[in-house]
Protein backbone atom coordinates (compact mmCIF):
# COMPACT_ATOMS: atom_id res chain seq x y z
CA UNK A 1 0.00 0.00 0.00
CA UNK A 2 1.65 3.50 -0.68
CA UNK A 3 2.50 6.12 1.75
CA UNK A 4 1.79 9.59 1.96
CA UNK A 5 4.60 12.20 2.50
CA UNK A 6 4.07 15.41 4.44
CA UNK A 7 2.96 17.05 1.36
CA UNK A 8 -0.02 14.76 0.95
CA UNK A 9 1.70 13.07 -2.23
CA UNK A 10 1.48 9.20 -2.50
CA UNK A 11 5.12 7.98 -2.22
CA UNK A 12 5.35 3.82 -3.34
CA UNK A 13 7.38 1.54 -1.96
CA UNK A 14 7.88 0.17 -5.82
CA UNK A 15 11.75 -1.74 -6.12
CA UNK A 16 13.29 -2.17 -8.83
CA UNK A 17 14.36 -5.47 -10.54
CA UNK A 18 18.22 -5.22 -9.07
CA UNK A 19 15.64 -4.22 -5.43
CA UNK A 20 16.23 -0.47 -5.65
CA UNK A 21 13.51 1.41 -4.31
CA UNK A 22 12.49 3.61 -7.38
CA UNK A 23 12.40 6.84 -5.31
CA UNK A 24 16.62 6.44 -5.34
CA UNK A 25 16.81 5.91 -8.61
CA UNK A 26 18.36 9.00 -11.05
CA UNK A 27 19.45 9.40 -14.40
CA UNK A 28 21.28 12.01 -16.58
CA UNK A 29 19.86 14.84 -18.05
CA UNK A 30 19.45 13.07 -21.90
CA UNK A 31 18.56 10.14 -20.41
CA UNK A 32 15.33 11.71 -18.25
CA UNK A 33 14.74 14.59 -21.12
CA UNK A 34 13.93 10.89 -23.73
CA UNK A 35 11.84 9.14 -20.90
CA UNK A 36 9.88 12.48 -20.52
CA UNK A 37 9.94 13.61 -24.37
CA UNK A 38 11.45 16.58 -23.46
CA UNK A 39 14.67 18.81 -24.89
CA UNK A 40 17.37 18.87 -22.87
CA UNK A 41 16.81 22.68 -23.04
CA UNK A 42 13.20 22.22 -21.41
CA UNK A 43 14.03 20.07 -18.94
CA UNK A 44 16.79 22.49 -17.33
CA UNK A 45 13.55 24.94 -17.38
CA UNK A 46 12.11 22.52 -15.40
CA UNK A 47 14.60 22.62 -12.68
CA UNK A 48 14.32 26.26 -12.97
CA UNK A 49 10.20 25.87 -12.22
CA UNK A 50 11.31 23.54 -9.22
CA UNK A 51 9.40 20.66 -11.62
CA UNK A 52 12.28 18.81 -12.19
CA UNK A 53 14.49 17.61 -9.21
CA UNK A 54 18.32 17.58 -9.56
CA UNK A 55 20.51 14.89 -7.19
CA UNK A 56 23.79 15.86 -7.77
CA UNK A 57 25.93 17.13 -11.09
CA UNK A 58 23.87 16.39 -14.35
CA UNK A 59 21.61 13.64 -12.36
CA UNK A 60 18.18 13.65 -11.83
CA UNK A 61 15.64 12.08 -9.33
CA UNK A 62 13.48 9.80 -11.85
CA UNK A 63 10.38 9.02 -9.70
CA UNK A 64 9.88 12.76 -7.80
CA UNK A 65 10.86 14.50 -11.33
CA UNK A 66 8.10 12.26 -13.35
CA UNK A 67 5.66 13.10 -10.19
CA UNK A 68 6.11 16.51 -10.31
CA UNK A 69 5.91 16.62 -14.02
CA UNK A 70 2.99 14.54 -14.40
CA UNK A 71 1.46 17.13 -11.62
CA UNK A 72 1.99 20.26 -13.82
CA UNK A 73 0.99 19.21 -16.56
CA UNK A 74 -2.44 18.06 -15.16
CA UNK A 75 -2.51 21.26 -13.25
CA UNK A 76 -1.50 23.50 -16.84
CA UNK A 77 -4.70 21.08 -18.11
CA UNK A 78 -6.85 22.34 -15.35
CA UNK A 79 -5.81 25.97 -16.06
CA UNK A 80 -6.74 25.96 -19.90
CA UNK A 81 -10.20 24.51 -18.79
CA UNK A 82 -10.92 27.76 -16.55
CA UNK A 83 -10.18 30.19 -19.20
CA UNK A 84 -12.46 31.26 -22.28
CA UNK A 85 -11.69 30.91 -25.60
CA UNK A 86 -10.60 34.38 -25.85
CA UNK A 87 -7.70 33.83 -23.56
CA UNK A 88 -6.94 30.74 -24.90
CA UNK A 89 -5.99 32.49 -27.73
CA UNK A 90 -4.05 35.30 -25.95
CA UNK A 91 -1.74 32.48 -24.10
CA UNK A 92 -1.48 30.66 -27.47
CA UNK A 93 -0.44 34.30 -28.94
CA UNK A 94 2.04 34.81 -26.02
CA UNK A 95 3.35 31.41 -26.13
CA UNK A 96 4.08 31.73 -30.19
CA UNK A 97 5.71 35.78 -29.30
CA UNK A 98 7.97 33.59 -26.55
CA UNK A 99 9.33 31.16 -28.81
CA UNK A 100 10.04 34.04 -31.42
CA UNK A 101 11.57 35.85 -29.05
CA UNK A 102 13.62 32.43 -27.81
CA UNK A 103 14.92 31.56 -31.12
CA UNK A 104 15.87 35.90 -31.89
CA UNK A 105 18.23 35.48 -28.33
CA UNK A 106 19.75 32.10 -29.88
CA UNK A 107 20.41 33.28 -33.17
CA UNK A 108 21.73 36.90 -30.96
CA UNK A 109 23.81 34.06 -28.89
CA UNK A 110 25.22 32.81 -31.96
CA UNK A 111 23.56 29.79 -31.39
CA UNK A 112 21.68 29.38 -34.30
CA UNK A 113 21.81 30.77 -37.81
CA UNK A 114 19.81 31.65 -40.97
CA UNK A 115 19.36 28.75 -43.15
CA UNK A 116 20.46 31.46 -46.12
CA UNK A 117 23.35 31.85 -44.62
CA UNK A 118 24.16 28.06 -44.20
CA UNK A 119 23.46 27.34 -47.49
CA UNK A 120 25.72 30.35 -48.51
CA UNK A 121 28.56 28.51 -46.26
CA UNK A 122 28.42 25.69 -47.16
CA UNK A 123 28.19 26.41 -51.33
CA UNK A 124 31.59 28.75 -49.97
CA UNK A 125 33.34 26.13 -48.66
CA UNK A 126 32.53 23.37 -51.31
CA UNK A 127 33.48 25.46 -54.29
CA UNK A 128 37.14 24.27 -54.35
CA UNK A 129 36.07 20.89 -54.12
CA UNK A 130 33.63 21.21 -57.16
CA UNK A 131 36.88 23.09 -58.65
CA UNK A 132 39.03 19.74 -58.15
CA UNK A 133 36.70 17.56 -59.30
CA UNK A 134 35.52 19.67 -62.27
CA UNK A 135 39.22 20.02 -63.70
CA UNK A 136 40.47 16.73 -62.87
CA UNK A 137 39.39 15.52 -66.30
CA UNK A 138 41.89 17.70 -68.10
CA UNK A 139 44.64 17.74 -65.68
CA UNK A 140 45.06 13.81 -66.23
CA UNK A 141 44.59 14.21 -70.01
CA UNK A 142 47.19 16.60 -70.00
CA UNK A 143 49.62 14.37 -67.82
CA UNK A 144 49.00 10.77 -69.42
CA UNK A 145 49.14 11.43 -73.23
CA UNK A 146 51.74 9.69 -74.49
CA UNK A 147 52.24 7.50 -71.66
CA UNK A 148 52.70 3.90 -70.78
CA UNK A 149 49.35 2.30 -68.50
CA UNK A 150 51.75 2.26 -65.56
CA UNK A 151 52.51 5.44 -65.32
CA UNK A 152 48.89 7.00 -66.02
CA UNK A 153 47.93 5.01 -62.81
CA UNK A 154 50.53 6.51 -60.79
CA UNK A 155 49.53 10.11 -62.42
CA UNK A 156 45.94 9.38 -61.39
CA UNK A 157 46.74 8.24 -58.14
CA UNK A 158 48.89 11.55 -57.52
CA UNK A 159 46.60 13.35 -58.70
CA UNK A 160 43.77 11.72 -56.40
CA UNK A 161 46.15 12.37 -53.59
CA UNK A 162 46.48 16.24 -54.43
CA UNK A 163 43.18 16.22 -54.31
CA UNK A 164 42.27 14.60 -51.14
CA UNK A 165 45.10 16.68 -49.35
CA UNK A 166 43.45 20.09 -50.69
CA UNK A 167 40.22 18.93 -49.35
CA UNK A 168 42.10 17.94 -45.25
CA UNK A 169 43.33 21.27 -46.08
CA UNK A 170 39.64 22.68 -46.70
CA UNK A 171 38.46 20.71 -43.43
CA UNK A 172 41.08 22.30 -41.29
CA UNK A 173 40.21 25.82 -42.79
CA UNK A 174 36.50 25.26 -41.69
CA UNK A 175 37.41 23.58 -38.27
CA UNK A 176 39.34 26.74 -37.08
CA UNK A 177 36.37 28.89 -39.02
CA UNK A 178 34.04 27.31 -36.92
CA UNK A 179 35.98 26.99 -33.37
CA UNK A 180 34.05 30.05 -32.08
CA UNK A 181 32.32 32.80 -33.95
CA UNK A 182 31.35 34.81 -31.21
CA UNK A 183 35.02 35.02 -30.29
CA UNK A 184 36.43 37.94 -31.22
CA UNK A 185 39.26 38.10 -28.43
CA UNK A 186 37.47 40.96 -26.43
CA UNK A 187 37.39 38.88 -22.78
CA UNK A 188 35.53 41.43 -21.60
CA UNK A 189 37.83 42.92 -19.38
CA UNK A 190 38.23 46.32 -21.44
CA UNK A 191 41.62 45.15 -22.55
CA UNK A 192 42.22 43.92 -26.32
Amino acid sequence: MPQRSKDGARRSRAKTSAGKSLADVTAGASELADVLGLTPRRLQQLVDEDVAVRKGRGTYAVAETVRRYVKSLRAEVEEKKQVGPLDAARIEKLAVDRARAEVALARERGEVVPIEWAVAEFERQTRPIRAGLQTLPSNLTQRVVGRDPGEVRDVIQQVVEDLIANLHGLADDIEADDEDPADDGDDGDGDE
